[in-house]
Protein backbone atom coordinates (compact mmCIF):
# COMPACT_ATOMS: atom_id res chain seq x y z
CA UNK A 1 0.00 0.00 0.00
CA UNK A 2 1.51 3.41 -0.85
CA UNK A 3 1.54 6.65 0.92
CA UNK A 4 -0.76 8.91 -0.18
CA UNK A 5 0.62 12.08 -0.20
CA UNK A 6 0.52 13.81 -3.17
CA UNK A 7 -0.91 17.55 -4.43
CA UNK A 8 -3.70 18.72 -4.83
CA UNK A 9 -7.21 17.29 -5.36
CA UNK A 10 -8.75 17.76 -8.81
CA UNK A 11 -13.63 17.88 -9.90
CA UNK A 12 -16.45 18.05 -8.47
CA UNK A 13 -17.68 16.68 -4.76
CA UNK A 14 -17.46 13.08 -4.59
CA UNK A 15 -19.22 11.30 -1.54
CA UNK A 16 -17.13 7.61 -1.11
CA UNK A 17 -18.90 4.63 -0.79
CA UNK A 18 -16.46 2.33 0.86
CA UNK A 19 -15.10 -0.66 -1.58
CA UNK A 20 -14.26 -4.37 -1.14
CA UNK A 21 -10.20 -4.23 -2.34
CA UNK A 22 -8.27 -2.08 -0.21
CA UNK A 23 -8.21 -1.75 3.86
CA UNK A 24 -8.32 1.84 4.95
CA UNK A 25 -9.21 3.51 7.62
CA UNK A 26 -10.34 6.95 8.37
CA UNK A 27 -12.45 10.21 7.38
CA UNK A 28 -11.86 12.52 4.65
CA UNK A 29 -13.48 15.87 3.76
CA UNK A 30 -13.25 16.95 -0.06
CA UNK A 31 -13.79 20.58 -0.73
CA UNK A 32 -16.36 20.83 -3.85
CA UNK A 33 -15.10 22.60 -6.94
CA UNK A 34 -16.90 24.03 -10.12
CA UNK A 35 -15.61 21.08 -12.39
CA UNK A 36 -13.48 23.71 -14.15
CA UNK A 37 -10.49 24.42 -11.51
CA UNK A 38 -8.35 21.40 -11.21
CA UNK A 39 -6.14 23.45 -8.53
CA UNK A 40 -8.19 22.80 -5.28
CA UNK A 41 -6.65 22.87 -1.19
CA UNK A 42 -5.82 19.91 1.35
CA UNK A 43 -8.25 17.38 2.23
CA UNK A 44 -8.62 17.62 6.11
CA UNK A 45 -8.81 14.44 7.97
CA UNK A 46 -10.68 13.54 11.72
CA UNK A 47 -12.24 16.29 13.87
CA UNK A 48 -11.61 19.11 11.88
CA UNK A 49 -14.42 18.85 9.40
CA UNK A 50 -16.55 20.82 10.83
CA UNK A 51 -14.90 23.78 10.95
CA UNK A 52 -13.05 23.08 7.13
CA UNK A 53 -13.60 26.37 5.16
CA UNK A 54 -12.95 25.82 1.34
CA UNK A 55 -10.90 28.18 -0.17
CA UNK A 56 -12.91 28.76 -3.37
CA UNK A 57 -16.62 29.03 -4.09
CA UNK A 58 -18.59 26.96 -3.67
CA UNK A 59 -17.93 25.99 0.01
CA UNK A 60 -19.23 22.90 0.11
CA UNK A 61 -17.53 19.94 1.58
CA UNK A 62 -18.75 16.26 2.52
CA UNK A 63 -17.23 13.46 4.87
CA UNK A 64 -15.20 10.89 2.44
CA UNK A 65 -14.89 7.43 4.50
CA UNK A 66 -12.33 4.80 3.14
CA UNK A 67 -8.75 6.57 3.25
CA UNK A 68 -5.73 6.41 5.10
CA UNK A 69 -4.81 8.91 7.13
CA UNK A 70 -0.86 10.78 6.92
CA UNK A 71 -0.44 13.31 9.18
CA UNK A 72 -3.98 14.08 9.58
CA UNK A 73 -3.94 15.51 5.95
CA UNK A 74 -4.35 13.49 2.78
CA UNK A 75 -3.88 14.59 -0.85
CA UNK A 76 -5.12 13.27 -4.39
CA UNK A 77 -4.24 14.24 -7.89
CA UNK A 78 -6.16 12.12 -10.06
CA UNK A 79 -9.47 10.17 -9.44
CA UNK A 80 -7.43 6.79 -10.55
CA UNK A 81 -5.91 7.03 -7.04
CA UNK A 82 -9.31 5.76 -6.00
CA UNK A 83 -8.98 1.81 -5.81
CA UNK A 84 -10.71 -0.20 -8.41
CA UNK A 85 -14.29 -1.26 -7.85
CA UNK A 86 -15.00 1.61 -5.45
CA UNK A 87 -17.68 4.05 -6.38
CA UNK A 88 -18.53 7.37 -5.69
CA UNK A 89 -21.76 9.55 -5.29
CA UNK A 90 -21.65 12.51 -7.22
CA UNK A 91 -22.94 16.29 -6.90
CA UNK A 92 -24.92 16.50 -9.56
CA UNK A 93 -26.78 18.69 -12.35
CA UNK A 94 -28.97 15.72 -14.37
CA UNK A 95 -25.78 13.87 -14.41
CA UNK A 96 -24.37 16.08 -17.06
CA UNK A 97 -20.17 16.42 -15.78
CA UNK A 98 -17.75 14.30 -17.89
CA UNK A 99 -17.14 10.95 -16.28
CA UNK A 100 -13.61 10.47 -15.74
CA UNK A 101 -11.39 7.86 -17.50
CA UNK A 102 -11.90 4.42 -16.40
CA UNK A 103 -15.02 4.82 -14.53
CA UNK A 104 -18.51 4.22 -15.93
CA UNK A 105 -21.63 5.97 -14.75
CA UNK A 106 -24.47 3.15 -12.61
CA UNK A 107 -27.34 6.25 -12.95
CA UNK A 108 -29.31 7.79 -10.19
CA UNK A 109 -28.20 6.50 -6.41
CA UNK A 110 -30.79 8.73 -4.84
CA UNK A 111 -28.93 11.06 -2.53
CA UNK A 112 -28.91 14.42 -3.06
CA UNK A 113 -26.13 15.88 -0.87
CA UNK A 114 -25.43 18.86 -2.17
CA UNK A 115 -27.50 21.79 -2.32
CA UNK A 116 -28.97 23.13 -5.36
CA UNK A 117 -27.56 20.61 -7.56
CA UNK A 118 -29.95 18.09 -7.94
CA UNK A 119 -29.76 14.47 -7.35
CA UNK A 120 -26.72 12.29 -6.94
CA UNK A 121 -25.52 9.87 -9.94
CA UNK A 122 -23.19 7.11 -9.11
CA UNK A 123 -20.22 6.00 -11.05
CA UNK A 124 -17.61 3.24 -10.32
CA UNK A 125 -14.03 3.44 -11.05
CA UNK A 126 -13.77 0.14 -13.47
CA UNK A 127 -9.85 0.03 -14.64
CA UNK A 128 -6.70 1.85 -14.49
CA UNK A 129 -5.71 4.48 -17.50
CA UNK A 130 -2.63 3.01 -18.83
CA UNK A 131 -0.89 6.82 -18.59
CA UNK A 132 -2.07 6.86 -14.91
CA UNK A 133 0.76 5.19 -12.19
CA UNK A 134 -1.17 6.04 -9.35
CA UNK A 135 -3.85 3.37 -9.91
CA UNK A 136 -5.04 0.73 -7.60
CA UNK A 137 -5.92 -2.13 -9.78
CA UNK A 138 -8.10 -5.13 -8.88
CA UNK A 139 -6.37 -8.05 -7.58
CA UNK A 140 -6.85 -10.84 -10.32
CA UNK A 141 -8.33 -14.14 -8.57
CA UNK A 142 -8.75 -17.68 -9.57
CA UNK A 143 -10.74 -20.30 -7.64
CA UNK A 144 -11.81 -24.07 -8.21
CA UNK A 145 -14.79 -25.66 -7.62
CA UNK A 146 -13.91 -28.51 -5.46
CA UNK A 147 -11.00 -29.15 -3.43
CA UNK A 148 -9.64 -32.16 -2.71
CA UNK A 149 -11.64 -33.52 -5.85
CA UNK A 150 -13.29 -36.49 -5.09
CA UNK A 151 -13.47 -38.98 -8.09
CA UNK A 152 -16.74 -41.31 -8.25
CA UNK A 153 -16.57 -44.76 -7.85
CA UNK A 154 -15.92 -46.58 -10.78
CA UNK A 155 -14.59 -43.91 -12.77
CA UNK A 156 -11.30 -42.62 -13.08
CA UNK A 157 -11.42 -39.15 -13.57
CA UNK A 158 -13.87 -36.24 -12.52
CA UNK A 159 -14.27 -32.98 -14.21
CA UNK A 160 -13.02 -29.53 -12.26
CA UNK A 161 -14.42 -25.97 -13.06
CA UNK A 162 -11.34 -23.35 -12.56
CA UNK A 163 -13.11 -19.48 -12.93
CA UNK A 164 -11.11 -16.30 -12.71
CA UNK A 165 -11.61 -12.90 -12.77
CA UNK A 166 -9.77 -9.59 -13.32
CA UNK A 167 -7.24 -10.50 -15.34
CA UNK A 168 -5.16 -7.72 -16.48
CA UNK A 169 -5.04 -8.93 -20.30
CA UNK A 170 -7.40 -9.78 -22.96
CA UNK A 171 -6.92 -12.82 -23.29
CA UNK A 172 -6.54 -14.37 -19.95
CA UNK A 173 -5.29 -17.29 -20.42
CA UNK A 174 -5.65 -20.84 -17.35
CA UNK A 175 -2.86 -22.90 -17.55
CA UNK A 176 -1.79 -25.95 -15.30
CA UNK A 177 0.70 -28.69 -13.94
CA UNK A 178 0.42 -31.97 -12.83
CA UNK A 179 2.26 -33.71 -10.01
CA UNK A 180 6.00 -33.17 -10.35
CA UNK A 181 5.42 -29.08 -10.50
CA UNK A 182 9.41 -28.49 -10.61
CA UNK A 183 10.03 -29.91 -13.73
CA UNK A 184 6.70 -31.24 -15.59
CA UNK A 185 6.00 -28.60 -18.13
CA UNK A 186 2.80 -26.82 -18.21
CA UNK A 187 0.10 -28.25 -20.29
CA UNK A 188 -0.94 -25.70 -23.42
CA UNK A 189 -3.55 -23.31 -21.67
CA UNK A 190 -6.98 -22.44 -22.19
CA UNK A 191 -8.06 -18.83 -22.80
CA UNK A 192 -10.80 -16.31 -22.50
CA UNK A 193 -11.24 -12.96 -21.50
CA UNK A 194 -10.65 -11.39 -18.42
CA UNK A 195 -13.21 -13.07 -16.46
CA UNK A 196 -14.53 -16.71 -17.11
CA UNK A 197 -14.67 -20.31 -16.43
CA UNK A 198 -12.52 -23.51 -18.07
CA UNK A 199 -13.62 -27.20 -16.92
CA UNK A 200 -10.84 -29.26 -16.88
CA UNK A 201 -10.41 -33.47 -16.34
CA UNK A 202 -8.63 -34.50 -13.19
CA UNK A 203 -7.59 -38.30 -12.23
CA UNK A 204 -7.43 -39.92 -9.19
CA UNK A 205 -4.23 -40.21 -7.40
CA UNK A 206 -2.93 -36.77 -8.77
CA UNK A 207 -2.13 -33.11 -7.83
CA UNK A 208 -2.52 -30.37 -9.65
CA UNK A 209 -2.09 -26.81 -9.96
CA UNK A 210 -4.00 -23.78 -12.04
CA UNK A 211 -3.06 -20.22 -12.46
CA UNK A 212 -3.46 -17.39 -14.89
CA UNK A 213 -1.21 -15.69 -16.58
CA UNK A 214 -0.39 -14.16 -20.13
CA UNK A 215 -1.43 -16.46 -23.54
CA UNK A 216 2.53 -16.48 -24.76
CA UNK A 217 4.03 -17.31 -21.58
CA UNK A 218 3.44 -19.95 -19.08
CA UNK A 219 5.82 -17.64 -16.57
CA UNK A 220 3.83 -14.93 -15.84
CA UNK A 221 1.73 -16.03 -12.74
CA UNK A 222 -0.88 -13.15 -12.26
CA UNK A 223 -2.97 -15.85 -9.70
CA UNK A 224 -2.72 -18.93 -8.65
CA UNK A 225 -4.61 -21.74 -6.82
CA UNK A 226 -3.56 -24.10 -4.05
CA UNK A 227 -2.57 -27.44 -4.85
CA UNK A 228 -5.41 -29.13 -5.98
CA UNK A 229 -5.47 -32.99 -4.57
CA UNK A 230 -7.63 -35.60 -5.94
CA UNK A 231 -8.69 -38.76 -4.39
CA UNK A 232 -11.23 -42.00 -4.43
CA UNK A 233 -12.20 -44.01 -2.60
CA UNK A 234 -14.61 -47.20 -4.05
CA UNK A 235 -16.76 -50.24 -3.01
CA UNK A 236 -16.71 -52.87 -5.52
CA UNK A 237 -19.39 -54.73 -5.45
CA UNK A 238 -21.82 -51.91 -4.36
CA UNK A 239 -24.58 -52.29 -2.94
CA UNK A 240 -23.72 -56.42 -2.01
CA UNK A 241 -26.57 -59.00 -2.70
CA UNK A 242 -25.95 -61.03 0.14
CA UNK A 243 -27.04 -64.63 -0.13
CA UNK A 244 -29.32 -66.16 2.23
CA UNK A 245 -27.70 -67.65 5.78
CA UNK A 246 -24.88 -66.32 4.57
CA UNK A 247 -22.57 -63.12 4.53
CA UNK A 248 -21.31 -61.06 1.34
CA UNK A 249 -18.27 -59.32 0.42
CA UNK A 250 -17.00 -55.70 -1.31
CA UNK A 251 -13.58 -54.86 -2.12
CA UNK A 252 -12.67 -51.43 -0.91
CA UNK A 253 -10.30 -49.35 -3.85
CA UNK A 254 -8.10 -46.50 -2.46
CA UNK A 255 -6.64 -43.82 -4.52
CA UNK A 256 -4.17 -40.47 -3.28
CA UNK A 257 -1.73 -38.50 -4.37
CA UNK A 258 1.96 -39.92 -3.38
CA UNK A 259 2.43 -36.08 -1.06
CA UNK A 260 -0.59 -38.15 1.47
CA UNK A 261 1.73 -40.78 2.45
CA UNK A 262 0.24 -43.62 4.56
CA UNK A 263 -3.14 -44.09 4.58
CA UNK A 264 -5.78 -45.80 6.60
CA UNK A 265 -9.55 -47.60 5.95
CA UNK A 266 -11.53 -47.42 8.79
CA UNK A 267 -15.43 -48.89 8.66
CA UNK A 268 -18.56 -47.52 10.47
CA UNK A 269 -21.90 -50.02 10.60
CA UNK A 270 -25.14 -48.72 10.81
CA UNK A 271 -24.11 -45.31 12.30
CA UNK A 272 -21.78 -47.05 14.90
CA UNK A 273 -18.36 -46.01 15.97
CA UNK A 274 -15.70 -46.57 13.12
CA UNK A 275 -12.79 -48.98 13.72
CA UNK A 276 -9.58 -49.38 11.60
CA UNK A 277 -9.81 -52.27 9.33
CA UNK A 278 -6.62 -51.55 6.75
CA UNK A 279 -3.12 -48.77 6.64
CA UNK A 280 -1.38 -49.13 3.54
CA UNK A 281 0.42 -46.30 1.41
CA UNK A 282 -1.09 -44.07 -1.02
CA UNK A 283 -3.05 -46.18 -2.86
CA UNK A 284 -4.59 -49.98 -2.28
CA UNK A 285 -7.32 -52.20 -1.75
CA UNK A 286 -8.38 -54.44 0.93
CA UNK A 287 -11.89 -57.01 1.44
CA UNK A 288 -14.46 -57.06 3.82
CA UNK A 289 -16.04 -60.18 3.95
CA UNK A 290 -18.37 -59.87 6.69
CA UNK A 291 -20.94 -57.46 4.69
CA UNK A 292 -24.72 -58.45 6.03
CA UNK A 293 -27.95 -58.33 4.26
CA UNK A 294 -29.96 -55.11 5.86
CA UNK A 295 -26.92 -53.26 7.22
CA UNK A 296 -25.14 -50.06 6.22
CA UNK A 297 -21.31 -49.89 6.45
CA UNK A 298 -19.64 -46.45 5.67
CA UNK A 299 -15.41 -46.70 4.61
CA UNK A 300 -13.84 -43.78 5.60
CA UNK A 301 -10.29 -42.94 4.19
CA UNK A 302 -7.78 -41.47 6.66
CA UNK A 303 -4.24 -40.00 6.30
CA UNK A 304 -2.13 -41.20 9.32
CA UNK A 305 -3.39 -44.03 11.67
CA UNK A 306 -6.22 -41.88 13.31
CA UNK A 307 -8.79 -40.43 12.43
CA UNK A 308 -8.58 -36.39 12.38
CA UNK A 309 -7.96 -36.00 8.58
CA UNK A 310 -10.88 -37.36 6.85
CA UNK A 311 -9.88 -38.13 3.11
CA UNK A 312 -13.34 -39.02 1.73
CA UNK A 313 -15.91 -41.67 2.41
CA UNK A 314 -17.98 -44.44 0.99
CA UNK A 315 -21.08 -46.02 1.89
CA UNK A 316 -22.10 -49.58 0.85
CA UNK A 317 -25.71 -51.20 2.03
CA UNK A 318 -26.13 -54.57 2.23
CA UNK A 319 -28.95 -56.32 0.65
CA UNK A 320 -31.27 -59.44 0.64
CA UNK A 321 -31.13 -61.27 -3.11
CA UNK A 322 -34.91 -61.32 -2.59
CA UNK A 323 -37.26 -58.61 -1.85
CA UNK A 324 -40.71 -57.92 -1.66
CA UNK A 325 -41.96 -54.19 -1.36
CA UNK A 326 -44.07 -53.26 0.18
CA UNK A 327 -43.93 -56.28 2.41
CA UNK A 328 -47.10 -55.40 4.02
CA UNK A 329 -50.05 -54.17 1.60
CA UNK A 330 -52.14 -51.66 3.51
CA UNK A 331 -55.69 -52.11 1.38
CA UNK A 332 -57.80 -48.93 2.05
CA UNK A 333 -61.65 -49.98 2.28
CA UNK A 334 -63.35 -50.72 -0.85
CA UNK A 335 -61.08 -53.09 -1.95
CA UNK A 336 -60.09 -56.39 -1.46
CA UNK A 337 -56.25 -56.20 -2.02
CA UNK A 338 -53.35 -54.53 -3.23
CA UNK A 339 -49.77 -54.53 -5.23
CA UNK A 340 -46.52 -55.29 -4.52
CA UNK A 341 -43.41 -56.17 -5.86
CA UNK A 342 -40.61 -59.10 -5.74
CA UNK A 343 -37.19 -58.29 -6.63
CA UNK A 344 -34.24 -61.04 -6.98
CA UNK A 345 -30.60 -60.09 -8.03
CA UNK A 346 -28.73 -63.76 -7.54
CA UNK A 347 -24.91 -62.56 -8.34
CA UNK A 348 -23.34 -65.74 -9.96
CA UNK A 349 -27.09 -67.36 -11.23
CA UNK A 350 -28.12 -65.66 -14.30
CA UNK A 351 -31.44 -67.92 -14.13
CA UNK A 352 -33.08 -69.08 -10.83
CA UNK A 353 -36.72 -70.90 -9.60
CA UNK A 354 -38.93 -69.23 -8.02
CA UNK A 355 -41.55 -71.04 -5.65
CA UNK A 356 -44.29 -69.22 -3.47
CA UNK A 357 -46.88 -70.59 -0.35
CA UNK A 358 -49.77 -69.12 0.30
CA UNK A 359 -51.10 -69.17 4.04
CA UNK A 360 -47.97 -71.97 5.24
CA UNK A 361 -49.36 -74.15 2.48
CA UNK A 362 -47.22 -76.69 0.35
CA UNK A 363 -44.72 -74.64 -2.26
CA UNK A 364 -45.66 -74.30 -5.78
CA UNK A 365 -43.04 -73.57 -8.26
CA UNK A 366 -44.21 -70.63 -10.42
CA UNK A 367 -41.65 -70.31 -13.00
CA UNK A 368 -38.00 -70.26 -14.08
CA UNK A 369 -37.12 -66.39 -14.20
CA UNK A 370 -34.04 -64.76 -15.40
CA UNK A 371 -32.02 -63.01 -12.53
CA UNK A 372 -31.87 -60.14 -11.85
CA UNK A 373 -35.55 -59.44 -12.49
CA UNK A 374 -38.70 -58.93 -10.71
CA UNK A 375 -42.45 -59.48 -10.52
CA UNK A 376 -45.80 -57.71 -9.40
CA UNK A 377 -48.74 -59.80 -8.21
CA UNK A 378 -51.68 -58.56 -5.84
CA UNK A 379 -51.91 -60.19 -2.49
CA UNK A 380 -55.60 -60.48 -0.40
CA UNK A 381 -56.63 -58.49 2.83
CA UNK A 382 -55.68 -61.14 5.03
CA UNK A 383 -53.59 -63.54 3.44
CA UNK A 384 -49.75 -64.13 3.84
CA UNK A 385 -47.47 -65.22 0.44
CA UNK A 386 -44.06 -66.43 0.87
CA UNK A 387 -41.33 -66.35 -1.73
CA UNK A 388 -38.50 -68.75 -2.31
CA UNK A 389 -35.69 -68.43 -5.31
CA UNK A 390 -33.04 -71.57 -6.18
CA UNK A 391 -30.68 -72.03 -8.87
CA UNK A 392 -32.46 -73.09 -11.68
CA UNK A 393 -32.76 -76.85 -11.71
CA UNK A 394 -32.00 -77.37 -8.05
CA UNK A 395 -33.41 -76.63 -5.07
CA UNK A 396 -29.98 -77.38 -2.85
CA UNK A 397 -29.18 -73.81 -2.14
CA UNK A 398 -31.62 -71.47 -0.68
CA UNK A 399 -30.22 -68.33 -2.25
CA UNK A 400 -33.04 -65.67 -0.35
CA UNK A 401 -36.69 -65.53 0.54
CA UNK A 402 -39.59 -62.49 0.86
CA UNK A 403 -42.69 -62.13 2.40
CA UNK A 404 -45.53 -60.29 2.24
CA UNK A 405 -48.82 -59.99 3.87
CA UNK A 406 -52.37 -57.62 2.96
CA UNK A 407 -53.42 -55.83 6.04
CA UNK A 408 -56.45 -53.30 6.23
CA UNK A 409 -55.68 -49.94 6.21
CA UNK A 410 -57.47 -49.41 9.90
CA UNK A 411 -56.77 -51.80 12.45
CA UNK A 412 -57.24 -52.49 16.00
CA UNK A 413 -55.32 -54.97 18.38
CA UNK A 414 -56.50 -56.44 20.71
CA UNK A 415 -59.49 -57.08 19.16
CA UNK A 416 -62.53 -57.97 20.91
CA UNK A 417 -60.75 -56.07 23.85
CA UNK A 418 -60.77 -58.72 26.94
CA UNK A 419 -61.48 -56.83 29.90
CA UNK A 420 -59.94 -58.29 33.53
CA UNK A 421 -63.07 -59.52 35.96
CA UNK A 422 -62.02 -57.00 38.26
CA UNK A 423 -62.02 -53.95 35.62
CA UNK A 424 -64.54 -51.85 33.69
CA UNK A 425 -62.36 -50.62 31.02
CA UNK A 426 -59.03 -51.29 28.81
CA UNK A 427 -57.12 -49.84 26.92
CA UNK A 428 -56.20 -50.84 23.06
CA UNK A 429 -54.29 -49.86 20.17
CA UNK A 430 -55.77 -48.27 16.96
CA UNK A 431 -53.32 -48.37 14.13
CA UNK A 432 -54.17 -46.63 10.54
CA UNK A 433 -51.69 -46.60 6.95
CA UNK A 434 -53.57 -45.18 4.39
CA UNK A 435 -51.63 -45.36 1.08
CA UNK A 436 -51.36 -41.95 -0.82
CA UNK A 437 -52.99 -39.70 2.29
CA UNK A 438 -50.89 -38.52 4.10
CA UNK A 439 -53.12 -36.53 6.59
CA UNK A 440 -56.32 -38.42 7.83
CA UNK A 441 -59.61 -37.15 10.20
CA UNK A 442 -60.87 -39.98 12.31
CA UNK A 443 -64.35 -40.10 13.23
CA UNK A 444 -65.90 -42.64 15.87
CA UNK A 445 -69.43 -43.69 17.44
CA UNK A 446 -69.95 -45.91 20.40
CA UNK A 447 -72.98 -48.10 20.74
CA UNK A 448 -74.32 -46.61 17.85
CA UNK A 449 -74.08 -42.92 18.42
CA UNK A 450 -74.04 -40.36 15.83
CA UNK A 451 -70.25 -40.46 14.42
CA UNK A 452 -68.36 -37.36 15.54
CA UNK A 453 -64.86 -35.99 14.55
CA UNK A 454 -62.06 -37.05 17.23
CA UNK A 455 -59.18 -35.75 15.46
CA UNK A 456 -56.79 -35.06 12.54
CA UNK A 457 -53.46 -36.95 12.58
CA UNK A 458 -50.73 -37.83 9.94
CA UNK A 459 -50.16 -41.32 8.21
CA UNK A 460 -49.48 -43.84 9.17
CA UNK A 461 -49.83 -43.42 12.99
CA UNK A 462 -51.26 -45.43 15.90
CA UNK A 463 -52.93 -43.95 18.89
CA UNK A 464 -54.41 -45.32 22.65
CA UNK A 465 -58.03 -45.69 22.66
CA UNK A 466 -60.28 -47.29 26.11
CA UNK A 467 -63.09 -49.02 25.86
CA UNK A 468 -65.68 -50.07 28.42
CA UNK A 469 -67.63 -53.61 29.10
CA UNK A 470 -70.38 -54.37 26.66
CA UNK A 471 -68.88 -51.14 24.59
CA UNK A 472 -68.95 -51.37 20.43
CA UNK A 473 -66.77 -48.15 19.13
CA UNK A 474 -66.93 -47.73 15.51
CA UNK A 475 -63.88 -45.68 13.92
CA UNK A 476 -64.21 -44.53 10.07
CA UNK A 477 -60.95 -42.70 8.52
CA UNK A 478 -60.84 -40.23 5.45
CA UNK A 479 -58.82 -38.07 4.22
CA UNK A 480 -58.00 -34.44 5.49
CA UNK A 481 -60.47 -32.26 5.33
CA UNK A 482 -63.30 -34.26 3.47
CA UNK A 483 -65.38 -37.14 3.97
CA UNK A 484 -66.25 -37.86 0.24
CA UNK A 485 -63.84 -41.51 0.57
CA UNK A 486 -64.01 -43.54 3.10
CA UNK A 487 -59.94 -45.12 3.62
CA UNK A 488 -60.98 -47.76 6.24
CA UNK A 489 -63.23 -48.75 9.66
CA UNK A 490 -62.96 -50.95 12.04
CA UNK A 491 -65.59 -51.67 15.09
CA UNK A 492 -64.02 -52.38 18.42
CA UNK A 493 -65.95 -54.89 21.16
CA UNK A 494 -64.55 -54.97 25.25
CA UNK A 495 -66.00 -57.94 27.37
CA UNK A 496 -64.95 -59.94 30.25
Amino acid sequence: MKNLYRGVFVFFTWLFLVGECYSYGGTAVFCSGDGQNPAFGQILIGAYYNTLQCPSSPTNYYIVNGFQTFDNEVFYTSFLDVPVGNQLSVCSINGTQTIPPGWQSLGQDGSSTCSGLGVNWLIKHTSCVAEDTNCYPIDPTISISSNPVVVPGGQSSANVVVRWANGPENPTCVWYQMDDFTHHSPYPPTCGGTAGNATFSVQAGHQYRYWIGQQNGDTTVWAATPTVNVVQISASPSPVYVPYGTNGSTTVTWKTPTQYGNECVWVSVDGAAATSMACGGSSGTTTATWIQAGHSYKFSLYQGSGTTKLVTSTIVQGLPEVTASPSTVYVLAGTTSGSYTVSWNTPGYLQVDGYASLNGGAKFFFGTQASPGSTTNNVTVGDTIAYSFYPKGSTSVLLGTATVKALPAVSASPNPVIIPASATNANFTLSWNTPGYAQVDAYASSNGEPMHLIGSAGSPGTAQENIHVSESIQFWFYPHGSTAKLLGTVTVTGRH
